[in-house]
């Protein structure tokens, strides 16, 4: 399974560098990266990805199951998340 690097920065238990495989979403590296802290807002996540800034909601996604919320990512992505 190939493997790629998404950077996870902002107000997460442990910020940093991961190494994912092709078939983990936003979820599973926010999950690697021990969580979003409590100062930390899941609506508005950014993807950026290839210089293009993207805002997630992922409250939606835990409320109502709404899958379609949970990206996969890909090599080279950054997810920030705010306070």
């Amino acid at each position: 399974v190939r493997q790629i690097d998404v950077l996870v920065v902002g107000h997460v238990a442990r910020p940093g560098r991961r190494t994912l495989t092709v078939f983990d979403t936003i979820l599973d590296a926010l999950n690697d990266s021990g969580g979003v802290q409590k100062t930390g807002s899941l609506r508005q996540i950014r993807l950026v990805r290839q210089g293009r800034s993207t805002i997630i909601d992922l409250y939606g996604l835990l409320i109502s199951g709404s899958a379609n919320m949970d990206l996969a990512l890909q090599d080279g992505d950054k997810l920030i998340v705010p306070p």
